[in-house]
């Protein structure tokens, strides 16, 4: 019996005759800023500005064809307190890649809770996407709705227990 697969379905196959290598160079870094205003004695967060930045270099040969060169991630968050536990406001990210010929952007906005101290949920919706999949996990650039769950963790979250 014969299968076919159903109609619309795309299929892509890679067949490579001889030798194939693949080769990814991946780095980013991350700066965030968070204005501190006083208040009556008191200090109070104002929101959060963020940027991040990150570079891959890809090298791949299939037979005899090489292919090769850089491509960037840039993004931005930025964010508002609107209360003691939450904020809200806009993350962009634009990748683009080698030669800048070619480049996608994603766009949305994002409310953010923190439940606890040292701990946030997001929640977002990206108007525009696209997907990435070395940078994916830093920055989430698909289009669509998201939800992140961040904590964290230094040498004063657990006190008592040495690391």
């Amino acid at each position: 019996m014969k299968s076919t697969p159903p109609q619309g379905a795309r299929f892509v196959l890679l067949n490579v005759n001889g030798d194939a290598t693949s080769c990814r160079v991946i780095n980013s870094a991350s700066v965030n800023f968070t204005p501190i205003r006083q208040n009556a004695g008191s200090f109070f967060e104002s929101g959060e500005y963020a940027v991040f930045w990150g570079t891959r270099y890809a090298t791949d040969r299939f037979g005899t064809d090489d292919i090769r060169g850089w491509s960037n991630v840039f993004g931005g968050d930025f964010k508002f307190d609107i209360s003691n536990v939450a904020d809200i406001g806009l993350t962009g990210t634009v990748t683009i890649g080698s030669g800048r010929n070619n480049a996608a952007y994603a766009v949305g906005p994002v409310l953010t809770v923190a439940p606890f101290t040292n701990a946030n949920i997001t929640i977002g919706y990206n108007i525009i996407g696209f997907e990435n999949r070395d940078f994916g996990l830093a920055r989430y650039s698909r289009s669509g709705p998201f939800l992140t769950f961040k904590m964290k963790f230094d040498q004063t979250s657990l006190p008592g227990y040495k690391f």
